[in-house]
């Protein structure tokens, strides 16, 4: 499927699939759970597998890479249904953010899209070096585990909706989401716009946030869930932390992957690393290189 319109309708049409199928399974099994938390987890990893298997169909695993930013929108709708609770203003102030970055990033996802061809190049490192357990690897580690890390971030929202009303959280956290969409946005508007100039092929990118930290947009994703987790503050539980792990994913997982890409692509990216911080956060720029 070259065509990059039919190709965003087949990932629609898979993405209504697994909702659907996440749907039913909470409409018909919800007298079969006591806690609804649990519940919706075991429906989101339902709609995971049912990805998973389009993935098999159309022998690309990429078609799950929306399922980070889409996600959380269902989810939100799942903890009301399960909870029946009160949808009041301060849920808003947070949701609201929320809704904007979830939409924000799926549209990045989509722009950057290419077709069902194209397939993310860690998933075809995986399926080179093993080929025996690839499945195995594409349902575990590609998919089950970031829709954990998903679920996880988003359990804060759960206990804010079943919780007492804060003001005060709900605004710092809706602020820090609504902070860090921006900040994530322009970050990757500005490689966006570095990688559609010819004159700077095979360069590293060396401006805007890109100038004071390698992973602008990963400091962006990860003060999203921290964000989350602040409007929580005053229902925090201790499943509320899940935006550590998320913060673990990049930090040692996420980052090196990329980091070793780019340096076996191009090697100038080693004398990047040594005047540009490898923390997520934009630190002050070192313009001493070391030797």
């Amino acid at each position: 499927m070259k065509s990059k319109v039919w190709s965003l309708i087949i990932v629609l049409a898979i993405y209504i699939t697994a909702a659907a199928s996440g749907g039913v399974f909470v409409y018909f099994c919800k007298p079969y759970f006591a806690s609804g938390l649990l519940l919706v987890f075991v429906a989101d990893c339902i709609a995971t597998l049912a990805v998973f298997l389009f993935s098999i169909v159309f022998k690309n695993a990429s078609v799950y890479d929306p399922y980070w930013s889409v996600a959380p929108l269902f989810l939100v709708a799942g903890f009301y249904y399960v909870t029946g609770a009160e949808f009041l203003a301060t849920h808003l102030i947070v949701l609201i953010p929320l809704c904007l970055w979830a939409v924000r990033l799926t549209y990045n996802w989509a722009k950057g899209f290419s077709n069902l061809k194209w397939q993310d190049w860690r998933y075809l490192d995986y399926k080179n070096k093993f080929p025996k357990i690839y499945l195995l690897i594409n349902l575990t580690g590609i998919m089950l585990m970031p829709t954990i890390l998903v679920f996880s971030g988003m359990i804060p929202v759960y206990y804010l909706i079943i919780g007492t009303a804060n003001m005060y959280a709900a605004l710092t956290g809706g602020t820090v989401i609504l902070f860090a969409t921006v900040y994530q946005g322009l970050a990757d508007y500005q490689m966006r716009k570095f990688r559609h100039n010819p004159e700077n092929k095979g360069k590293c990118i060396d401006t805007g946030l890109w100038r004071y930290s390698r992973h602008p947009n990963y400091f962006g994703e990860v003060l999203i869930w921290f964000g989350v987790f602040i409007a929580s503050i005053p229902n925090i539980e201790y499943l509320s932390f899940g935006f550590v792990l998320i913060a673990l994913l990049f930090v040692f997982i996420s980052i090196p992957l990329m980091e070793n890409h780019i340096l076996k692509n191009r090697p100038q990216y080693k004398e990047y690393q040594k005047t540009v911080p490898s923390a997520l956060a934009p630190f002050k720029r070192n313009t001493q290189k070391s030797i």
